[in-house]
């Protein structure tokens, strides 16, 4: 964990400032000008990049498995975290669709071809509370899949 108290004057006069990092930040604002008073501004910073803040779940499930048709069971989490981007790509056949999904209620769909795949970024249901029960439901299968590979990013909550 890395803690720093710095004070950033008007050497760097910025209408936004972009940090990669997780936790709180903490701004004290002294520019009375812009805001009109001294203010604290503090955000809960959990964006860590492109892929959030890290993977959550990764598996490989064999068509002979009796789970290729129905859910591959996750196990759950002691925190609560936000589900960023799920990646996955099939070998053989054509495609193989999977849904990360809340027991009654999916995110997004996504097609997993024989090339890497990624979700667009925008998942519906994506927070999941400490302690839920979640599955990744593995549904139409296109062609002779041999398996699929599935890896789930996201964001642990605080």
């Amino acid at each position: 964990e890395w803690t720093a108290s710095t004070t950033i004057s008007a050497i760097l006069n910025l209408e936004s400032l972009s940090l990669t990092a997780s936790g709180t930040i903490s701004v004290l604002n002294t520019n009375t000008a812009n805001v009109g008073s001294t203010t604290i501004q503090r955000a809960n910073i959990n964006a860590c990049g492109g892929d959030g803040c890290g993977e959550l779940y990764s598996f490989t499930i064999a068509s002979s498995s009796s789970l290729f048709n129905t859910y591959v069971p996750l196990p759950t989490k002691e925190y609560p975290y936000t589900v960023t981007r799920v990646s996955c790509y099939s070998v053989g056949g054509t495609s193989k669709v999977i849904a990360v999904a809340h027991v009654g209620t999916n995110m997004n769909a996504i097609v997993c071809a024989g090339t890497k795949t990624d979700d667009d970024g925008s998942i519906a249901n994506n927070t999941v509370t400490t302690g839920e029960i979640m599955r990744v439901i593995t549904a139409t299968t296109t062609g002779a899949v041999d398996s699929v590979s599935v890896t789930v990013f996201g964001i642990r909550g605080q």
